[in-house]
């Protein structure tokens, strides 16, 4: 599923990943919609995916080349 243009969310951890904004990533509970959380992503990254494994989460920063996890 692809929401927004290129910005596919990921599920893991009992929640639902989207990356929002160049630097922001939310946390959706997966049962109800509420927001969980904000988690920081590079803002010079120019977007990029989020995945959820091995116990992290794993933010792709496009423009600059950089995982954060």
């Amino acid at each position: 599923m692809s929401v927004a243009g290129d910005v596919t969310p990921a599920a893991g951890a009992g929640s639902i990943w989207v990356r929002t904004s160049n630097g922001s990533i939310a946390r959706v509970n997966a049962a109800n919609g509420a927001l969980m959380g904000r988690y920081p992503a590079d803002p010079r990254g120019g977007g990029g995916g989020v995945a959820v494994g091995f116990g992290s989460l794993w933010i792709g920063n496009v423009g600059t080349g950089t995982v954060w996890w």
